[in-house]
């Protein structure tokens, strides 16, 4: 039976997906991480600080990313909505970090800059004047 290691006193489990389906994200960036049992495989988790919640967030596997709308959908079915440009914040850098020792996980990539140069592509196509 798998028993969930023990999580320090500084860090606690978000709320419901019911009680908070939708949370914005600043100074955020996004990471593929390989967590033990998943035969190698990666998973994609977005890290960010929470202003509504005042709090460092570590996101489930993302799911879905919509450039053009900047709203990721992660397994769990919660929706973020990433504001302003990738960066970090010591609130989330140490959410972070004890997700990644708490879950055993290891960085394999950050690929912030990807995802941004995506948000950044659909944010200037939608503002080109047409051409006549």
């Amino acid at each position: 039976m798998f028993e969930m290691p023990p999580v320090p006193p500084e860090i606690w489990l978000i709320g419901s997906i019911e009680a908070e389906p939708f949370t914005r994200l600043v100074d955020w960036r996004v990471f593929h991480c390989q967590l033990p049992g998943l035969d190698g495989a990666t998973t994609t988790h977005l890290v960010g600080y929470s202003p509504r919640n005042r709090e460092g967030r570590v996101s489930s596997p993302i799911k879905t990313f919509d450039p053009s709308k900047r709203l990721v959908k992660t397994r769990s079915g919660r929706v973020y909505e990433l504001l302003g440009s990738p960066g970090s914040c010591g609130d989330a850098d140490h959410t972070w970090a004890a997700w990644l020792r708490i879950n055993e996980a290891t960085v394999v990539a950050e690929v912030t800059e990807q995802h941004y140069a995506q948000i950044q592509t659909h944010h200037v196509h939608l503002n080109e004047d047409p051409q006549p």
